[in-house]
């Protein structure tokens, strides 16, 4: 008898607990709220956004001094050069002229090294500095439609121009699909655009 009672009070332990676990589980699951997600392509604002327009004017008004700069230095040693041939080989003056030929090819090479060097390096901090904007108007954006996380959308170019790039390319392409209707590109471009601070730094390309 005692047997007995043990045996069905112990049925009812494991009918309770399963029970509770079973319970437990399907609240959990009534309960749980998927995340609110948003996609945006950071490539598509970057070309697009109006701060490019403006910084794209500051490369070619920049670029122009320095071609204006570079061609001065040029003309001078070309002066310099015909005025050399109206000089005496081997006289004081003519080797007065070579040494300030000379001299001003040094400078023109050291320059247009320089420049290049310059250029590329405002670049890297304009670009910078555009994506620390791009992440703070995607932020504000997703707080706005009360969102949890947002992914980037990137784009493979094909054909690619070689197997590497390819590999690369495909290894750093983790969102394979997604709907238009979490897409916030639109949002975040004119959140950013809308957003025109003083002193904003701008950076060159190097035009050939």
């Amino acid at each position: 008898m005692k047997t007995k009672t043990v045996l069905v009070f112990s049925v009812l332990i494991v009918v309770v607990v399963f029970g509770s676990f079973e319970y437990g589980r399907a609240k959990s699951k009534k309960d749980f709220v998927p995340p609110r997600i948003g996609i945006v392509d950071t490539s598509m604002i970057r070309e697009n956004t109006k701060k490019r327009a403006a910084f794209e004017d500051m490369i070619r008004a920049e670029n122009q001094r320095i071609s204006d700069e570079l061609r001065k230095i040029s003309k001078e040693v070309e002066d310099l050069g015909d005025d050399l041939k109206t000089r005496e080989y081997g006289s004081e003056d003519y080797m007065s002229f070579m040494q300030q030929i000379m001299n001003k090819q040094a400078k023109l090479q050291a320059q247009e090294k320089f420049y290049e060097q310059q250029l590329l390096m405002k670049t890297q901090r304009w670009t910078e500095d555009l994506y620390r904007k791009i992440l703070i108007a995607v932020e504000k954006v997703a707080k706005d439609n009360d969102l949890d996380m947002v992914f980037e959308r990137d784009q493979i170019e094909l054909p690619a121009v070689n197997a590497n790039e390819l590999i690369l390319s495909l290894k750093m392409h983790k969102l394979l699909y997604s709907s238009k209707r979490l897409d916030l590109t639109d949002e975040v471009l004119a959140e950013l655009d809308s957003k025109k601070e003083p002193g904003e730094s701008f950076g060159c390309f190097v035009k050939k």
